[in-house]
This record gives structure tokens, sequence and C-alpha cells, in this order.
């Protein structure tokens, strides 16, 4: 447990106090939402920018792991982030496909 009672669960859910919402899974599954939602909004500025500002937010919480260092590694990662999440504008997803490709980089998500 850290500060508050507060328990980190993993990437995908939130930390949050068991004793206040319970284990319920309506609570982790709007956590998940949320977390979704938020990270869509942020893929769809596709902005590196707007992924270090999401990142910086959501890290601790949600226990993401560390930004890559370098801002090709970083550009290439977006791009994969892009195509990989359903809740990006088609559009998007298409340009960072080709985006990829154009700069030898494979659009296979692994």
């Amino acid at each position: 447990m850290s500060k508050g009672g507060h328990t980190k669960i993993s990437a995908f859910t939130s930390c949050y106090d068991h004793r206040k919402e319970g284990s319920s899974n309506a609570y982790r599954n709007k956590l998940i939402k949320d977390y979704v939602k938020a990270r869509d909004i942020c893929l769809n500025k596709y902005s590196i920018e707007a992924l270090k500002e999401f990142h910086a937010k959501y890290k601790d919480n949600y226990q993401l792991p560390p930004l890559p260092q370098d801002d090709k590694t970083l550009e290439v990662a977006l791009n994969k982030m892009c195509i990989g999440s359903r809740g990006v504008y088609p559009k998007i997803r298409k340009q960072a496909k080709q985006w990829l490709i154009d700069n030898g980089y494979s659009d296979v998500i692994n």
C-alpha cells in the first residue's frame, strides 16, 4: 500500500482505496473506461507533447512504463500506439501506419 491507503493495481486500472470503494468490478471497469477514454483523446491529438503530458499525468497511478528517451523511438511508439488503438480516428490510424512504412518501420504490433 502507498500513501492514503491506495494500492497500485495494473497499467489498465488505477490506484484506488479498497476500503472506500470496495473491490467492486463496476468500479474497476469505470477506471479502465476512464483511462482508455483519456488515452484515446491523447492519441487522437497525434502529438508527442500530448503523449508526454498524458504519461506524466497517468504514469504513477497506472504503473506505466517509462517513455523512450530519444525522440525517434518515442515517435515510433506514438505511431504504433495509434494503429493499435481502436479508439483512434481512422484518418489518424492510416496516417500513423503510413508514417511507419515511410520511415522504414513495421506496422505490425507485437
